[in-house]
């Protein structure tokens, strides 16, 4: 969504952890949290058993993972979209995602009323209460739904298209999306290829000194500039 928005017509979130990333939740949820010894906990053991506790699965959240990369602010979302989120979700904290996302919600509807004729973004969103984890691939009937849902959103961007197409004086899409820059750690390559280059620069500046016969030193001409 943040590399190349154009392409996406509709978009499916099922029991995202890109939001509300900052808080910590799903750092503490999957790394840190221990499930209650209970029958209502079994889907939570597993998981934390057999996934979590994974050593390369650890390895991955703990040294890998760049939190801030992963993140998504909902103004980011840059199509009609669906949101699936599982109530008894032992990774992402779903009620605080539902509420965040209905206040967000009306926000951007407020902003739309203002904005005359420009198409508000839908983000429908679905709340399972008796849901864990990944349930919904159990459940192939909301699977039809979901397909069927995407489905109509891709129709209906189509139609708002090819009428912004024909009429663009009367029907505004919504206002271009973009990205804000995503601030990459430099790698230790990047680095050593830094330093070569520094160190070519000091040989050629080091020539040029030599070959004018002056007498100051590379460190001398550092210093300088």
């Amino acid at each position: 969504m943040r590399n190349a928005p154009e392409l996406v017509g509709a978009a499916a979130f099922i029991d995202p952890i890109c939001f509300l990333l900052p808080d910590g939740g799903v750092l503490r949820n999957f790394l840190y949290t221990r499930p209650p010894l209970a029958l209502d906990h079994w889907f939570h053991c597993l998981q934390r058993y057999l996934v979590a506790n994974e050593a390369t699965v650890q390895d991955c959240f703990r040294n890998c993972f760049w939190w801030s990369q992963h993140w998504l602010h909902p103004s980011e979302i840059c199509s009609d979209s669906v949101v699936h989120l599982s109530g008894r979700d032992s990774v992402a904290e779903a009620r605080r995602v539902h509420s965040y996302l209905r206040s967000w919600q009306r926000r951007a509807r407020d902003w739309a009323d203002r904005a005359k004729g420009r198409r508000r973004r839908r983000v429908e969103v679905h709340l399972h209460e008796s849901w864990s984890h990944g349930w919904l691939m159990l459940h192939p009937e909301e699977q039809r739904k979901l397909v069927a849902k995407l489905q109509a959103m891709l129709r209906q961007q189509d139609d708002w298209t090819c009428e912004a197409q024909t009429s663009p004086a009367t029907v505004l899409t919504a206002p271009p999306y973009e990205a804000p820059p995503v601030q990459q750690t430099p790698l230790v390559a990047d680095l050593f290829g830094m330093a070569r280059q520094v160190r070519f620069h000091l040989q050629d500046a080091e020539g040029d000194t030599a070959s004018n016969g002056s007498s100051e030193s590379v460190d001398d001409l550092v210093h300088v500039s």
